[in-house]
């Protein structure tokens, strides 16, 4: 056509420019919409970065305060930004880039609070993440961690593993009850006391249920066998 992409084409328009798809360099097609379909660099939200999870992608976040930014707060977003546009083509096929004002999401993922503002790259496929190293004070530092991150030198951390799930199930039971101690310790002492009763009924029950080995062994009576009886042998008297 006039604009010199060949017939049939896929074409995408996105931050204001326009990429067609090339199935020897970009692969799959849909994997290739699942990792296009968010802007280079925007503000994500939980239900966002949830979705961004299924392309498979890492997430670089600038961890930011919801109102009245800070200087290193804006100093974070405008470096993830820079990053995201001026590195596109190393780095858009392994990270989504933005920002997240909240960061209850973040703090659930890794079971404690971050320090905002801050840096911090998820892996929701894994419910994984990777926090920086060293201090990030310049673009190349940023490159380091990103590299580090790809080439396995930046430790992952969290995931889906059976430990991490009992430890994220504590976490959030804990998250969920303080409040309710906090403003009515009556209800939530009751709350946190049923599964406790329920939980000692199950255990006297399977005790109580559970076979007396001791017992069965003293009603059994052991019964020896009987020694063979001898033959009485007849013997003749010799004449």
């Amino acid at each position: 056509g006039e604009s010199g992409n060949p017939l049939p084409a896929v074409l995408l328009f996105k931050d204001g420019m326009s990429f067609s798809y090339n199935e020897e360099h970009d692969g799959d097609l849909k994997l290739w919409i699942l990792r296009e379909r968010f802007p280079t660099f925007h503000q994500i939200d939980s239900y966002t970065l949830y979705a961004m999870g299924e392309s498979g992608k890492l997430v670089l976040l600038a961890l930011v305060e919801g109102r009245h930014l800070s200087d290193e707060s804006l100093r974070y977003k405008d470096l993830v930004e820079k990053v995201a546009s001026d590195h596109k083509e190393a780095y858009s096929r392994s990270f989504y880039f933005g920002f997240m004002e909240d960061s209850s999401y973040i703090n659930g993922l890794v079971m404690g609070e971050l320090i905002v503002p801050s840096l911090i790259v998820v892996n929701l496929s894994i419910d994984g993440y990777f926090l920086p190293l060293d201090p990030v004070k310049t673009e190349r530092h940023l490159l380091d961690f990103l590299n580090g991150v790809l080439d396995g030198s930046v430790e992952s951390l969290g995931g889906n593993g059976f430990t991490q799930r009992v430890k994220r199930f504590v976490y959030e039971t804990k998250i969920a009850l303080t409040p309710l101690f906090r403003e009515a310790p009556e209800l939530g002492c009751l709350l946190l006391s049923v599964p406790l009763i329920i939980g000692a009924i199950f255990c006297y029950l399977c005790i109580k249920n559970r076979p007396n080995l001791t017992q069965d062994q003293d009603n059994t009576t052991l019964q020896e066998p009987l020694p063979p009886r001898r033959n009485k042998l007849a013997y003749k008297k010799l004449d």
